[in-house]
């Protein structure tokens, strides 16, 4: 397994650009989409018509960290 500064060489080299380094809500939306809790956030919006507040939510905790 890759260490985190051997990964992010690795994926500079293979062409991947890094805008901004992964802060805590990105972690935590990735685990997330990985558990299917994003599958049910979108679903529960497309059935009551109302946002479930995730990309607030993300970012808010990205600027907290």
């Amino acid at each position: 397994m890759l260490q985190d500064s051997q990964s992010d060489t690795y994926r500079y080299e293979i062409g991947e650009r890094k805008s901004r380094p992964m802060m805590l809500g990105d972690k935590l939306e990735r685990v997330f989409r990985l558990v299917g809790i994003k599958r049910a956030a979108k679903l529960y919006e497309a059935k009551t018509g109302r946002s479930c507040g995730c990309d607030k939510r993300k970012e808010a905790l990205n600027r907290i960290i």
